[in-house]
């Protein structure tokens, strides 16, 4: 078995094999740490301003919407010229 700089006998294959399992148990730890936060903060946060009624609601949920719009077309297209580009792109060796 070569050595590694740290100077144990670590086998390079191994460590590199058990990377993506130690990675999703941290992404994993991460999402679980931030579903509990979120349940923890969702009664204690204040709610800022009058409540609207339901005409004026409904108007501004609709003038959200119609404005987001736009930005989800173009993000889909930038993701499916992003996915294209990624299929036309050839792997050096």
């Amino acid at each position: 078995m070569p050595e590694s700089l740290a100077g144990n006998s670590a086998d390079p294959a191994a460590a590199a094999s058990a990377a993506p399992a130690r990675n999703v148990r941290w992404a994993l730890l991460g999402v679980m740490l931030a579903m509990l936060f979120t349940r923890a903060a969702q009664g204690r946060l204040p709610r800022t301003g009058p409540r609207l009624p339901a005409a004026a609601r409904d108007a501004y949920l609709h003038g959200v919407a119609a404005a987001s719009q736009h930005i989800f077309l173009v993000a889909a297209a930038v993701t499916a010229a992003a996915f294209l580009a990624a299929l036309l792109i050839r792997a050096s060796r």
